[in-house]
């Protein structure tokens, strides 16, 4: 036999206990291989249980979920609606604020203005208290000089009817009197008509004024007085002339009529002039 057929026999031997010893471990682990697969189709089919219940109990925990966030998107509308309220609401109280703090100035405002206002009533209380307090007091003042007046207007009323009487006692005893000057007179005029000196006067005091000053054809100055016969005054009188209380000489009448007087005047040796304005007096004492 060849050498190459042997070394094939001996190899074909080999292989044939290689096969034996193959088939020995095959036959020997086939029922460890169908045990491991039986266990590895248990262990999947609890692990599809488990995956199933776990995804039952993931969608009850979705639609948990959904509820939440559909009860949270309902919160969140709800709480954005109560605060928009809440910030219409402060709003609404900021404008309320502001109104009572301008309220409140204002209020100062017319408090600080009572309080002037009460203090210058105050004052005017006081002012007018002190008024009527004088007023009653004038008028207690007032009552007592009425009073006084009263009692003096009887004294006077009084005395008033006892002057009546006096008065026409006078009033009787001038008549008389002015019958004898009007007789003096008379008999004065008639002295003057026929050249006699001139005469004072003696009845009631006459004053006039120097209206003008001529000088006559003869070089006399003859001075026109304001006042006549409506005065009293007569035809060689004698008048006095004054300037300023002085006497500075007189005149004597001349002319006389109703409104007005002429007479010549007489300086008795004093450097005077009588001038327009002059004082006429009847008499000095």
């Amino acid at each position: 036999m060849h050498v190459v057929t042997k070394i094939l026999i001996v190899f074909g031997a080999i292989l044939s206990i290689l096969l034996a010893a193959l088939t020995i471990a095959f036959a020997s682990n086939a029922d460890a291989i169908r045990d491991s697969v039986a266990s590895e189709q248990s262990a999947r089919l609890a692990l599809a249980a488990d995956l199933a219940l776990q995804r039952t109990r993931s969608e009850t925990g979705i639609a948990e979920l959904r509820t939440r966030v559909e009860t949270a998107e309902n919160d969140k509308a709800r709480i954005a609606g109560e605060l928009a309220s809440l910030q219409n609401e402060r709003a609404q109280l900021k404008a309320a604020v502001k109104e009572a703090e301008l309220a409140a100035e204002t209020l100062r405002n017319q408090m600080a203005a009572g309080q002037a206002t009460a203090s210058t009533n105050a004052k005017l209380i006081e002012a007018l208290t002190s008024e009527v307090r004088d007023l009653r007091k004038s008028q207690s003042d007032a009552a007592k000089r009425e009073s006084d007046l009263v009692n003096r207007l009887n004294d006077l009323e009084s005395q008033r009817q006892v002057l009546e009487q006096s008065t026409r006692a006078l009033q009787e005893q001038l008549t008389e009197a002015r019958l004898a000057l009007e007789n003096a007179r008379s008999g004065a005029d008639r002295a003057a008509a026929s050249g006699a000196m001139p005469v004072e006067s003696i009845g009631p005091l006459v004053q006039s004024r120097v209206r003008n000053v001529i000088t006559d054809a003869a070089g006399r100055r003859m001075v026109e007085i304001a006042d006549g016969s409506s005065a009293g005054l007569k035809v060689n009188q004698k008048l006095n002339v004054v300037r300023d209380g002085k006497f500075i000489g007189y005149i004597v009448l001349t002319m006389v009529d109703a409104k007005g007087s002429v007479g010549r005047f007489e300086s008795l040796g004093r450097d005077a002039v009588p001038q327009a304005g002059d004082v006429i007096l009847s008499r000095i004492n």
